[in-house]
């Protein structure tokens, strides 16, 4: 029976072995190893010292036998399991491999490089479809993609790769059989299968609902609400050249309304650190917690009185909000989500220069001078400014339309009670 004095020199030197062979001190290693083995030649972490030694080596069958006896005295280390498979892998020995992995996984379920090397097993085998199962679990499994040695990367991006693959055969195969189907209820077409199906084959993901202060359960996650359910909108579509004539004028002759649309204390993430206490997106308030900033709307007269005919969202100390978005050429509003679903954004483009657009989870619609969209802003979106020429949008929150008139009196009095509790000016106040 071995020491714990001698055990742990052991453990000094077998790591002293690894960390050798990662600097590319083969010599140094070696040494260590026929100091390691002197001490304890039957340990079975020294006989798989001796092993990786080997098959370093060439000397793959000499590994096999090393490990093959560590195994008989220590048959429960998922390693030296994992270990024999690769021996066995390079000596063509399949039967062997795929027993030797088995016993791996069985003691080690979320080993990523023994499935890894199940998945390129089953590949090997023309296995495909446990292929892809397996390098799918690997994935899951791996840790992030910075921490994974370039040569194990470069095999998952391979089960990435054909992945992928058998995804876009999938997806021509679907199409084939939902074909019919799709031709049978087309004038119905249901555009929530179309992206669930496109999340399946990793076209895409789900996006979901995810307010930052308020977030009303069991409402639907839609990106885009159909703005026909918005009578008024057509009516405020229709003012789009008389108020954009009006805005390009306060924005020319009185452009110290513009303020940054980032302006907190602390943030996130190289592109919100780049538009942080910057013009390069700006916003111009017309409505600011409910109430109308003079300074703004008193040379607006027809936008002013556009806006009182809207439908805003009434919570007083907190809204509505409306405001022009100013987003300068070439640059792009990150992915975010709002404050809550309790409300809707309805962006108006009164000056697209160029090519504009919005994302909302999934879906892009491209801006187009008097076209509003009505949008779930707790769903993540971005917007990006691809023109040459600054991009300026009317943005304003309504109500969402399914809420009831219960839950909005509610939602009114939260918003109104909260900034006395928290001691803040409004719910909204360094949010976006």
């Amino acid at each position: 029976m071995r020491s714990a004095a001698t055990e742990a020199q052991i453990r000094v030197l077998l790591d002293a072995i690894q960390k050798a062979y990662a600097e590319g001190r083969d010599d140094e290693a070696n040494r260590l190893l026929a100091q390691a083995k002197s001490l304890a030649p039957n340990h079975e972490a020294v006989l798989n010292a001796m092993a990786i030694a080997a098959l370093r080596a060439g000397n793959v069958p000499a590994a096999r036998q090393l490990l093959e006896k560590s195994l008989e005295r220590n048959p429960n280390v998922a390693g030296l399991w994992a270990n024999l498979a690769s021996a066995c892998r390079s000596m063509g020995d399949i039967p062997a491999e795929r027993a030797a992995l088995d016993r791996a996984l069985a003691l080690a379920p979320n080993d990523y490089l023994a499935h890894l090397q199940k998945a390129e097993l089953h590949e090997k085998l023309g296995e495909i479809r446990e292929a892809c199962g397996a390098f799918q679990t690997a994935m899951s499994c791996a840790p992030p993609a910075d921490q994974v040695p370039p040569n194990i990367g470069a095999r998952l991006n391979h089960g990435i790769e054909l992945l992928r693959a058998q995804a876009a055969q999938l997806d021509q195969h679907l199409d084939a059989a939902l074909a019919s189907t799709r031709a049978q209820y087309d004038s119905k077409p249901s555009s929530r299968f179309e992206r669930g199906l496109a999340a399946m084959l990793g076209k895409t993901r789900v996006f979901v609902s995810q307010a930052t202060f308020l977030q009303i359960p069991e409402l639907p996650a839609l990106p885009f609400l159909a703005t026909d359910q918005f009578p008024w909108l057509s009516m405020l579509e229709a003012q789009t050249d008389a108020l954009a004539g009006e805005v390009s004028a306060l924005l020319s002759e009185h452009p110290e309304g513009l303020v940054p649309a980032v302006d907190f204390q602390v943030v996130s993430g190289e592109p919100w650190q780049a538009l942080n206490h910057s013009l390069s997106w700006a916003r111009y308030d017309l409505w600011k917690d409910g109430l109308p900033v003079e300074a703004a709307v008193s040379h607006c007269p027809v936008l002013k009185a556009a806006i009182e005919q809207l439908p805003l969202a009434d919570m007083p100390g907190n809204a509505p909000n409306v405001y022009l978005s100013v987003l300068q050429p070439g640059m792009a509003i990150p992915g975010h989500t709002g404050a809550t679903n309790a409300r809707a954004l309805v962006h108006l483009p009164l000056v697209t220069p160029g090519p504009c657009r919005l994302r909302v989870g999934p879906e892009i619609r491209f801006y187009e001078n008097g076209r509003a969209y009505v949008f779930d802003d707790t769903i993540e979106n971005e917007a990006i400014n691809e023109s040459s020429s600054p991009q300026v949008v009317l943005v304003f929150d309504i109500w969402n339309p399914l809420l009831t008139e219960s839950e909005r009196a509610l939602v009114r009095q939260t918003f109104v009670t909260l900034p006395g509790f928290t001691g803040t000016k409004s719910v909204f106040a360094g949010r976006l």
